[in-house]
């Protein structure tokens, strides 16, 4: 399981939501399937689970794609601190 690091804050202006990492500097747009990632963090749930729940919601793309899809976007938030593995 992973969490929002401590030095990256999630923002939201004109429904859009980002996530400023306070240190770096680095901005993150979030779109509609990062944001849905974004908030299963925030909710305390695993990446199957919200390998899950987005297979649900978007029940026309292959469980698969999903998958790596997610993983790919998972380690690209564990790459730049955006996310750190919950202790």
């Amino acid at each position: 399981m992973y969490i929002i690091s401590d030095q990256v804050v999630l923002h939201e202006e004109e429904g859009k939501k980002y996530l400023v990492n306070t240190v770096s500097g680095k901005v993150f747009v979030l779109n509609e399937v990062a944001s849905r990632i974004v908030e299963g963090l925030n909710e305390n749930k695993s990446v199957d689970e919200i390998k899950h729940m987005l297979s649900l919601l978007f029940s026309d793309v292959t469980f698969e794609q999903i998958s790596k899809d997610v993983d790919s976007y998972i380690t690209m938030l564990v790459d730049s601190q955006s996310i750190v593995a919950k202790q």
